[in-house]
């Protein structure tokens, strides 16, 4: 079968070019209105149309585009009242520079002694504490006066922007604000998660 011409409204022509296939192969068009979207313009490709699904460059601003979790029964103990790394971590490979990273993590800090501060943070590469700037630089803490042995949840969510698409470590830090008493990230080992999900921008 030979190529078809359409000649256009107003100049030119727009050629259909048979595939060169063996048997009969059947294209049905819909009956909607609309224009039909190329791979020149939006990087839609055959194999896409055919199973379809969308590439993730073309989906919407909001869309997750990946989702990284790790989990840790580490515990770490600290006397220094500048922030020190626990053991857990969570690394993700952002796909495109303009990304957001979405953060999720619930964690536990314990206090050994009778007065005492503990704060908990997360830092991104070891460098960039995503929560400088706020009180004592960190997403929240323990303060404890006239007890022993105390323990205290530590949620964090954040939307963090590394700009970047190499891989990114986020990790949660501690310190204590009095430096003779210890205070400990997951006393108990319990197993906690990290989320990282990559959000198109």
């Amino acid at each position: 079968m030979a190529s078809v011409v359409i000649a256009g409204d107003t100049s030119g022509t727009v050629t259909l070019a048979a595939p060169a296939v063996a048997g009969t192969t059947t294209l049905t068009l819909p009956t909607a209105n609309g224009t039909i979207l190329t791979n020149a313009s939006t990087g839609i490709s055959a194999s896409n149309i055919t199973t379809g699904t969308l590439p993730k460059a073309q989906l919407p601003t909001g869309s997750v585009l990946q989702v990284v979790q790790s989990s840790s029964t580490n515990q770490t103990t600290t006397t220094s009242s500048n922030f020190q790394a626990t053991g857990h971590s969570v690394t993700i490979t952002p796909l495109f520079a303009s990304s957001k990273i979405l953060l999720l993590h619930q964690g536990m800090i314990n206090v050994l002694g009778s007065t005492a501060w503990s704060w908990a943070a997360i830092f991104r590469n070891a460098s960039v504490n995503l929560y400088s700037g706020g009180a004592y630089d960190s997403a929240g803490g323990i303060y404890i006066n006239g007890g022993v042995d105390n323990h205290c949840p530590i949620t964090f969510s954040v939307l963090d922007s590394p700009n970047t698409t190499s891989a990114t470590t986020y990790t949660v830090y501690l310190k204590n604000n009095n430096n003779s008493t210890g205070v400990r990230y997951n006393a108990d080992a319990w197993k906690l998660y990290f989320i990282a999900m990559e959000i198109a921008g």
